[in-house]
């Protein structure tokens, strides 16, 4: 962009995944991003394990919805629980 403002960024689903990717994507957004893309038309779903399973994949076929309406999607990797992980993050799903 010109001028010093920010380049406006098109549609996209933003996904959300794990902690260390997360944490990782929080770097590079809040240096290398945000202060030169203006994100507001992005949507933003969280797909952590311990989200899936308080929503009951709500937020999964939420995601999926907007990806298809917008046709855009940026996905963090994001992981299945195994039955060992299902139990230390004390998730409902067996």
């Amino acid at each position: 962009s010109q001028g010093g403002g920010k380049m406006v960024a098109p549609e996209m689903v933003y996904i959300r995944g794990e902690e260390m990717t997360t944490y990782c994507m929080d770097l590079i957004l809040d240096k290398w991003i945000y202060p030169h893309v203006d994100t507001s038309k992005w949507e933003f779903f969280d797909l952590s394990c311990k989200s899936r399973d308080e929503t009951d994949d709500k937020v999964l076929h939420d995601a999926v919805k907007a990806g298809k309406r917008i046709g855009s999607i940026f996905k963090e990797p994001t992981v299945t629980p195994t039955a060992e992980q299902r139990k230390s993050m004390s998730l409902k799903k067996a």
